[in-house]
């Protein structure tokens, strides 16, 4: 009797143990930060189709690896494999890029005299460039002649909206002060905004400082990149 009680004991022992050492639930949260791109003249999208007429100029790639310098582990940055996307897009006239993805992934490679695996970062989509100059201001809609330079949109709440230029595939949006996000949700069906929007304050748009965005999915802040589901 005492034999079995011992045996119970200790096989409650291992099943108590192997539970502490079973995976617990995790949550992980990766904010992509788009604005590297927006700011610098590049119309971005992850969407495989957009609304406009472009040229298509080709696929691009860019893979960052990690690995070993003076013996310290240096893991692969989204952010710089997103300038470098930059780089290589001005390289070849593209002024967009659709259809991106981001991939994350490890990699076996060799490490003096044994193979070890490495995190990877491959970032890819189809470089653009639009048939008009995506820069290039097209004529204004005039929606109340009544108002400041015939841009007036309306209010949103008490926040004042204007539109400072419209493009094919987007406007910029200039604010009396900031939108908050449900503002820039309402902001966005009120007055009918379609492709890529951004918001600015009076005197950030001759800065190209915008202090909020619209993608095809996302409101983004970009005081605090945040991406916020629409």
């Amino acid at each position: 009797m005492m034999k079995n009680k011992l045996l119970y004991i200790l096989l409650l022992s291992i099943i108590v143990t192997s539970c502490n050492t079973l995976p617990k639930p995790q949550t992980f949260i990766k904010i992509i930060d788009y604005s590297l791109l927006t700011k610098e003249g590049i119309y971005v999208t992850e969407s495989n189709s957009v609304n406009f007429d472009y040229i298509a100029v080709g696929s691009i790639i860019v893979t960052e690896k990690g690995g070993w310098e003076f013996e310290k582990r240096i893991d692969p940055n989204i952010e710089s494999a997103l300038k470098k996307l930059v780089i290589e897009l001005k390289k070849i006239n593209a002024n967009g890029i659709i259809n991106l993805t981001v991939s994350y992934s490890s990699e076996l490679a060799s490490f003096s005299t044994s193979q070890v695996y490495v995190p990877t970062i491959t970032v890819r989509g189809m470089a653009i460039k639009t048939s008009e100059n995506k820069l290039t201001d097209i004529p204004i809609i005039k929606t109340s002649p009544q108002k400041e330079k015939d841009n007036y949109l309306g209010k949103v709440d008490d926040v004042e909206c204007w539109i400072i230029k419209k493009y094919t595939n987007g406007v910029r949006i200039r604010t009396s002060k900031k939108l908050s996000v449900e503002q820039i949700r309402r902001a966005k069906d009120v007055f009918l905004l379609k492709g890529q929007i951004m918001f600015y304050l009076k005197g950030d748009e001759e800065k190209k400082q915008s202090y909020a965005g619209i993608d095809d999915k996302h409101i983004i802040l970009y005081d605090r990149n945040d991406f916020i589901e629409l």
